[in-house]
């Protein structure tokens, strides 16, 4: 199988780096103590993508509070409670 012509940035270098970067159709798992940490990591990857000028969609899980809609206002927020 060949490599993608597109690879996409997790928005931390170094993670970029130990993944080989992301491949469309990538998934990813990780686990956060608290909701800050999961903030920046989800602002940093969405920098990434927008600087890309890739189309992102934001789908919260959680009851927590949206962490990109007052930021970045062209996000589109779905929320899914399961």
């Amino acid at each position: 199988m060949s490599k993608p012509d597109f690879t996409a940035s997790t928005g931390w270098p170094g993670l970029d780096t130990v993944l080989g970067g992301l491949d469309p159709g990538d998934n990813v798992v990780l686990g956060y103590e608290s909701i800050d940490d999961y903030k920046r990591m989800v602002t940093a990857y969405d920098n990434a993508a927008r600087l890309a000028g890739c189309r992102r969609v934001y789908f919260r899980f959680a009851d927590h509070p949206r962490l990109l809609e007052r930021m970045i206002p062209d996000v589109r927020n779905r929320l899914m409670l399961l």
